[in-house]
């Protein structure tokens, strides 16, 4: 079942289940009132609960995109990458351009 599709139906159920507690309540069905009020506690923790386990499965999958990605980037990339210009990286860290960041630390 879809993470977000279970969440709402408890939702939905936690809802309909505080409704009943709250009618149970007017009416002075202490018994009812005490069972829905605990069965609409549950429920609630139960959202709370199935949203925290999405939110971690999304970021995992997320990391582990990221760290597919990385794994397949060539290596010569994150050098290039990682060079503050092009003068330094065609003379091999001896000179940096006029209009280099790097030039003046």
């Amino acid at each position: 079942m879809n993470h977000h599709t279970g969440t709402l139906i408890a939702l939905f159920a936690a809802s309909a289940m505080a409704a009943a507690t709250v009618q149970t309540m007017q009416a002075r069905e202490w018994r009812h009132t005490a069972s829905y009020g605990t069965i609409t506690t549950l429920l609630a923790l139960l959202v709370h609960h199935e949203h925290q386990n999405g939110s971690r499965a999304r970021t995992a999958a997320v990391q582990a995109r990221r760290a597919e990605r990385l794994r397949r980037q060539p290596v010569h990339e994150g050098l290039i990458n990682s060079c503050c210009c092009d003068g330094w990286f065609v003379s091999r860290g001896r000179e940096h351009l006029t209009d280099c960041t790097a030039r003046s630390l």
